[in-house]
């Protein structure tokens, strides 16, 4: 649960940035709706109008890395956690 988070695509980005304006388009759509339309969208834009979100990728990337770099794994031996708990029936 402490691990460092996986760096974000530009696809992801971008979705983040339409996925409310696309709502706010179409309040009806599903979840599903949402992903398959953000997926056109994406597909229709250039290289050049992709540029920002690939940036935007880019710099999390090396987030990502930096936070990875400096993370350490805890020892599954000393783990204090409830991981068990619970597994057990009656």
């Amino acid at each position: 649960p402490n691990a460092p988070k996986r760096a974000t695509t530009a696809f992801f980005a971008f979705g983040a940035e339409m996925r409310p304006k696309l709502k706010e388009e179409n309040p009806s759509l599903s979840v599903t709706e949402v992903a398959k339309e953000l997926g056109v969208r994406w597909k229709a834009l250039s290289e050049e109008e992709k540029q920002p979100y690939n940036e935007i990728a880019a710099k999390d990337k090396i987030r990502a890395d930096a936070e990875r770099a400096d993370y350490t794994k805890p020892d599954s031996d000393s783990d204090d956690s409830d991981a068990g708990a619970g597994s057990k029936r009656k």
